[in-house]
């Protein structure tokens, strides 16, 4: 049985947390002695990590006494690394930007990878920021999300000996669907429902209300549910109140079961700028529900004439009025159980040591 292990900050809401939740449910434990390491031991998904991970509270310290703080940080790494060096067959840095992480996965085990679940590649100041922070090629592996995201890493690194993998995110399909039917949403006109962390720099939500106001002056009839929370979270409704659409929005805030407002959408929207490979898009699809979305991840390869609709920000009203006049048949079935299945193949051979360098993207 080989010993892997994964690091992370916390369980708390996000979607790299819901995604390492649905990996730790899939996970062959008859081959498999796993453990997470948690920066903090916190979060609305502590609860849902499966019992027979073994859990590692790590506390990073978060003293407001900066000297403190890095001397008594420092200190506690070197410990850890001495105690626990190479007593992994595998590790992993599963949450990307974690410096913690990021180091104890490289000490941990020589056989380490790091999951790059966003798009960090955008500027040339967040690729120089990223490498010095967090290293990236003295990992022996590197696990992209998406395709979109390794060609952007190859082109920027051509020449190097790391080997390169692409995994999607699982996608637990079954609690989706029971989740779904946990309680029931009033439906009486068309509805669209928004779901991710309020944070304007990546969501891009003041476009997706300046478009409400615009529909809403066209004079359709509709409601849009955005689920979620943030650093913009306030200004948002604050926007809402201004453009006086706030009759055509509801703000749930973060909600732990988003699913049954999801189950009666007649559309997923997204209308980010960057993203890594979203698992809402997945959520989607088990439920057959449409999505609408800008050009981000793998939504070309992904969603584009089979789950849904996908264009670029300037044309995202014209799209999504498109869908209110004349709707989107999904024309085609998710095989969310084949799906899972050629991902946890693909993990088998990310874990293993055996040279699949230039191994094929699970694709759907």
């Amino acid at each position: 049985m080989k010993k892997i292990v994964f690091c992370l900050n916390n369980l708390d809401y996000g979607g790299i947390e819901k995604a390492f939740i649905n990996l730790s449910n899939e996970l062959d434990y008859s081959k498999y002695d796993v453990t997470v390491i948690l920066e903090h031991k916190e979060g609305v998904f502590l609860d849902k990590l499966n019992k027979k991970v073994k859990v590692i509270d790590y506390h990073v310290s978060d003293s407001k006494n900066v000297i403190k703080r890095k001397i008594t940080n420092r200190l506690k790494l070197i410990k850890f690394i001495i105690s626990n060096y190479h007593k992994y067959d595998f590790a992993c840095s599963y949450a990307t930007g974690r410096i913690v992480g990021s180091i104890l996965a490289r000490y941990l085990s020589s056989n380490n990878a790091l999951y790059i679940h966003g798009n960090i590649f955008d500027t040339k100041e967040e690729q120089r920021n990223f490498f010095k922070k967090i290293k990236v090629l003295k990992f022996k592996k590197l696990v992209f999300v998406s395709n979109s995201l390794r060609k952007k890493y190859i082109k920027l690194v051509p020449n190097n000996n790391q080997e390169i993998f692409v995994s999607n995110n699982i996608i637990d399909y079954q609690n989706i669907i029971k989740l779904s039917e946990e309680y029931k949403i009033k439906k009486d006109k068309l509805t669209l429902v928004h779901i991710g962390r309020h944070t304007e720099v990546e969501k891009n939500i003041y476009m997706l209300l300046d478009i409400i106001w615009q529909l809403k002056k066209d004079g359709y009839d509709f409601l849009v549910y955005l689920i979620g929370d943030g650093e913009d979270h306030k200004s948002y409704i604050e926007k809402a109140k201004e453009l006086e659409i706030d009759d055509k929005i509801v703000f749930t805030g973060s909600l732990e079961n988003p699913y049954p407002y999801l189950k009666i959408a007649d559309a997923l929207l997204l209308t980010s700028v960057k993203e890594g490979n979203p698992v809402v898009f997945l959520e989607a699809m088990v439920l057959n529900v449409p999505i609408i979305t800008t050009y981000v991840s793998d939504s070309k390869e992904m969603i584009k004439d089979k789950y849904g609709m996908v264009c670029a920000l300037g044309d995202y009203y014209l799209y999504l009025k498109e869908f209110m006049n004349y709707g989107f048949k999904i024309k085609k079935k998710f095989d969310y159980k084949k799906y899972n299945q050629e991902i946890l193949e693909n993990l088998d051979r990310i874990i293993g040591e055996e040279d699949e360098s230039k191994c094929n993207s699970t694709s759907l």
